[in-house]
């Protein structure tokens, strides 16, 4: 068995590459699901029933795109599993639990079996575990929601001649709590002799069923709503998993049960990670059970069908085998043609007496169903452990070889040529009717190129004065005094030693007492050291103000020159950077590219200015206070001997001697440094650079576009301003729908 180890190790392994192509392919999906979203909003926003006569597919994309997302999920589901799933079916008293016994090794308590009535229940998935490891199941119960949806609407729907029943008896089919259910007046029979009831036989099956439901509420109702429970004692199992032996005095749980995981040793199968689907037999309600059609469908790599023959009969199609041929037809259809053949392995189980009728049924197996062929049809007898683990081992020899191709199989349904072939055209057909529709309102060229060489020439002179200004002698005046008036401040500031109130007097008390805690008040020289110099830093940093406002102004003399020569945004209220941020939102969003334009506007927004982060650097010598010498830190301070009383005087002269000297330095550096004005100028060089200069003819075309797309826009009136607005938005979205399917197929 290390063959099947190594084997379904590397099949899983090869699943999780592919799943991150997969998951791509889902991002992009979810995608193009928003997108379409928008579509059908803006079809509900402006009911345009010209527009939609004319786009007479609307809605039907919506359709192919939910197969293609629900054909995604399932392959993701199939990618993720870190096991190789077989889910065994069969109808009731065909030897399925006996053959789950012999290859897992469980027993009556844990998968049921029985002559006579259907035993299993519930739906169990059994793992797999590594020899020595202790078995336990994990229970999955219903809630009361769920309870409805599963356990009790499956038996009021879906089916003609009960639904005539549900309404003479004035009952609800759409149940919407148990309590209501439990007072539904079912009849033990119905009326054999209503000519409207059809079908039934299929109405009693169903009353029973409802029923039982009723009357065994006390027995299971503690267990609705209990989440998961895991159990350790395995003799205990039978009650979650199957139909009580004695109905009258044993509890049914199982109609709680939503899934069980029972986690054991298989004996033949060392470290195969590999997982068998338990489930329920066919025919329990109206056939095939579409629970197990679910299962069989979304959960498992590959499914075993087993089959008994029956002595008094000579052919097999008395046994319902087309019904249940048919279903097996629904399961995983995205996979086509040989491939086909790979996802099912039939089961006869062969009893004493039945061997001519085995070879009858294999013919007429082959005969009757697409699916099966000579090669994929076993007889074995279930209760032979030997030959049972034969089959199996055959079973896996086929998996193993087929699923690599299989996933490939399943990977190639995401994403189908043909699906996503139609919904491109559909999306580009819908761009091509906006497209069309937009031609409808007139435009003007030639007055469009006029209107763009008037902005033009406006953003130019706007640009040349605004850095004409910024140099003149005006601006570096302003900037003189300001930075003077900072400079007269701090003088002040350091007579009073930077206290409020009484200057020196409060420094001195305050030294005093600092210094007496530590000692001596020359202590407190270092920490005034830094006091000192971040007052300084602080009263400068005030230029940040004056520059952001000055910056600000600049924008907004741009802004102002786009606004009026950009038409659309003549009657905006917005200034500044939100004004920039309008333009390039609009810009993004829109059905025409202006890169230029949306470049310069960006770099207006990322143009920013911090004064202190520009200076620092150039002046931080300058405010070096820590003149101590840090082995004495009374060196400096006074002479030798000095008093406690006299030390803060000594230092105070110092201090103030020192900042004076920072001032006169830092407003000297100021004054001299020509950074600030050099790195505006260049960046409103490279704004006029990208805007005006980058490449001429593109941006007279990109110029014209817009004013093609916006001049008479503005002149229409209300209704058909809004009509203009809600082609433009949905010859975009088609645009960008239509796009990400491109992605998709590529």
């Amino acid at each position: 068995m290390g063959n099947f180890q190594s084997e379904v190790d590397a099949i899983l392994a090869n699943r999780k590459k592919v799943l991150e192509k997969v998951q791509e392919e889902g991002e992009k999906l979810e995608e193009l699901r928003s997108v379409c979203n928008k579509i059908e909003s803006l079809l509900d926003e402006y009911p345009e029933q010209e527009f939609k006569g004319k786009f007479t597919e609307y809605g039907q994309y919506r359709k192919i795109l939910d197969d293609l997302l629900e054909a995604n999920k399932k392959t993701e589901r199939r990618l993720s599993r870190k096991t190789i799933n077989i889910g065994v079916a069969g109808g009731a008293r065909v030897g399925k639990s006996t053959l789950l016994q012999t290859l897992t090794g469980l027993t009556d308590n844990q998968i049921p079996s029985g002559s006579g009535a259907p035993v299993t229940a519930v739906r169990s998935q059994i793992f797999n575990q590594e020899a020595g490891a202790t078995p336990f199941a994990r229970i999955e119960f219903y809630d009361e929601t769920d309870f409805i949806e599963n356990r009790i609407k499956p038996l009021m729907k879906d089916h003609t001649g009960f639904a005539t029943y549900l309404r003479k008896k004035n009952i609800n089919s759409d149940v919407f709590s148990i309590k209501e259910f439990l007072a539904y007046p079912f009849d033990q029979k119905c009326d054999d002799n209503d000519p409207e009831l059809e079908g039934k036989d299929e109405i009693n099956i169903r009353l029973a069923k409802l029923l039982k439901i009723q009357k065994y509420y006390d027995s299971y109702k503690d267990s609705i709503g209990q989440g998961q429970k895991t159990v350790h004692d395995m003799s205990s199992l039978r009650q979650y998993v199957a139909y009580p032996e004695k109905e009258e005095s044993e509890p049914h749980t199982y109609l709680t049960v939503r899934n069980v995981e029972i986690h054991c040793h298989f004996p033949s199968l060392d470290g195969v990670k590999i997982q068998l689907v338990d489930l329920p037999g066919f025919g329990e309600v109206g056939g095939v059970d579409e629970i197990q059609l679910q299962g069989l469908d979304s959960e498992i790599d590959h499914a075993i069908q087993l089959l008994h023959p029956d002595s008094s009969q000579t052919s097999y199609l008395g046994q319902s085998f087309t019904k249940i041929t048919s279903s097996l037809e629904k399961i995983q259809k995205e996979v086509k043609g040989e491939d086909r053949s790979n996802l099912f392995t039939c089961l006869v189980n062969q009893k004493v007496g039945c061997e001519q009728l085995c070879e009858i049924l294999k013919e007429d197996l082959v005969k009757s169903s697409s699916i099966f062929s000579q090669d994929i049809i076993f007889v074995t007898d279930v209760t032979n452990k030997a030959a049972a683990d034969q089959m199996f081992h055959k079973v896996l020899e086929r998996m193993t070889t087929a699923l690599p191709k299989l996933d490939e199989a399943f990977r190639k349904t995401c994403v189908p040529k043909d699906r996503l072939n139609a919904l491109r055209d559909m999306l580009e057909r819908l761009e091509a009717l906006a497209t069309n529709e937009k031609k409808s309102f007139p435009t003007s060229t030639v007055s469009a190129m006029n209107d763009a060489a008037k902005l033009r020439s406006k953003v130019r002179e706007t640009l040349e004065a605004a850095s004409k200004d910024w140099n003149g002698e005006d601006r570096k005046e302003e900037f003189q005094c300001e930075v003077i008036k900072i400079f007269n401040e701090l003088e002040e500031g350091v007579e009073r030693m930077f206290f409020d109130k009484s200057g020196y007097a409060d420094w001195e008390d305050f030294a005093l007492n600092k210094g007496k805690d530590r000692g001596h008040p020359t202590y407190v020289w270092a920490d005034e050291c830094h006091r000192i110099r971040m007052k300084l830093l602080d009263s400068y940093g005030k230029l940040n103000n004056w520059y952001g406002e000055r910056l600000g102004q600049l924008k907004e003399r741009v802004a102002k020159a786009l606004r009026e020569g950009l038409i659309i945004y003549k009657d905006s209220e917005l200034q500044g950077e939100a004004s920039f941020k309008e333009m390039l939102e609009d810009l993004q969003q829109a059905d025409y590219s202006m890169p230029n334009l949306e470049k310069s506007l960006k770099w207006m927004l990322d143009l920013k200015l911090d004064f202190l982060q520009q200076v620092y650097p150039a002046i931080y010598n300058n405010c070096e206070l820590a003149l101590l010498d840090p082995d004495n830190p009374r060196k400096l301070a006074a002479a030798p001997g000095v008093t406690m009383d006299e030390a803060p005087p000594v230092m105070q002269e110092m201090i103030q001697e020192r900042a004076r000297t920072i001032n006169y330095n830092l407003k000297k550096a100021i004054l001299e440094s020509d950074f600030i004005d050099s790195y505006l100028t260049c960046a409103l060089e490279h704004f006029r650079d990208i805007m005006l200069f980058s490449d001429i003819e593109k941006i007279d075309e990109d110029f014209v576009n817009f004013f093609v797309e916006n001049k008479e826009r503005i002149r229409l009136d209300g209704k058909n301003k809004a009509r203009f607005e809600f082609v433009s938005k949905m010859h975009k979205l088609s645009k960008d729908a239509a796009g990400l399917v491109k992605q998709l197929e590529a």
